[in-house]
């Protein structure tokens, strides 16, 4: 399984140590990321990580971060893989927009 990719690209839905673990992991693998940050996340690591970085509002999470339909609507055009730690945030993804998510808890492929 050396050799082998599932995907080619990632979008971390979020941010801090948990996306630039999966950053570091993703880039060993050779996967692209993509990642989605408020106004106030601007100069973090994980921003500067990433192969590509959208910001998605402003500092406040329910302007940013909470935007599902943002984050989703940027996955899409990226085409990307979702990835995020919280199981319901992957369960929204996959359940109203049948798209391909991965979360610690959950694997789902269509």
């Amino acid at each position: 399984f050396r050799n082998y990719k599932m995907f080619d690209k990632i979008l971390i839905a979020n941010r801090g140590e948990i996306a630039c673990r999966v950053m570091r992991t993703a880039k060993k693998l050779g996967v692209k990321t993509v990642a989605v940050y408020s106004v106030a996340d601007k100069n973090s690591q994980f921003v500067k990580m990433a192969t590509e970085a959208y910001c998605i509002g402003g500092p406040e999470s329910k302007t940013s971060y909470l935007n599902q339909e943002l984050i989703l609507d940027i996955a899409k055009k990226t085409g990307t893989l979702f990835f995020s730690a919280k199981s319901h945030t992957s369960l929204f993804v996959v359940n109203n927009h049948r798209c391909t998510s991965y979360s610690p808890r959950l694997w789902f492929l269509e």
